[in-house]
């Protein structure tokens, strides 16, 4: 089905008139990339986007409970949104920087705490055993959050700028979702 070319009227003015032009605005439209095939590598960088997210969320909620207690924490707080950032963009150096964060956050804390806890007496460290136990399961899921954090940054660095673009603008069809948490 072809259709006719429309003929619009078109004013000359006449010599010496000023005509103001009206300012028309041409749509610019992005071609749709239809034939764009969803690799495996995308729905694996789609998935650990998410889990980051939700990961992160949970990090700037304690954070920002924090800040209620000393006003220092709103950089761990800025450093939570920076992941989360990363991870809505996609941009593996916000992720990067949460990542260093994570990595620092656990030996400081680990490195605060065994301190502390070998100059105690042997009696007051048998009280301290449950604090033992909460810091060795916080290194280990500090350990898993920094292993995901590291695997989004290198399967972002694997995907095309063209794959990048469709995850940002168009994600994935829920259908394809894929949940990682390893």
């Amino acid at each position: 089905m072809t259709s006719k070319p429309s003929q619009v009227p078109v004013y000359v003015p006449t010599e010496g008139e000023v005509v103001q032009q009206a300012y028309v605005v041409t749509p610019t439209v992005v071609p749709e990339v239809s034939s764009m095939t969803i690799t495996d590598d995308m729905i694996k960088t789609y998935s650990l986007a998410r889990t980051i997210k939700i990961l992160t969320v949970i990090d700037m909620f304690f954070s920002f409970m924090y800040c209620f207690y000393n006003p220092w924490f709103f950089i761990p707080l800025l450093l939570a949104i920076s992941g989360y950032m990363g991870a809505v963009k996609f941009n593996a150096n916000y992720i990067f920087l949460y990542a260093t964060y994570v990595v620092l956050d656990v030996f400081a804390k680990s490195a605060i705490f065994f301190a502390s806890y070998a100059s105690l007496s042997n009696d007051e460290k048998a009280d301290h055993l449950f604090n033992v136990i909460l810091v060795i399961l916080s290194i280990f899921i500090s350990i898993w959050i920094t292993t995901v954090l590291f695997k989004f940054i290198k399967l972002l660095n694997k995907l095309t700028l063209l794959e990048l673009d469709h995850l940002r603008n168009r994600g994935i069809p829920r259908h394809r979702l894929v949940y990682v948490w390893y």
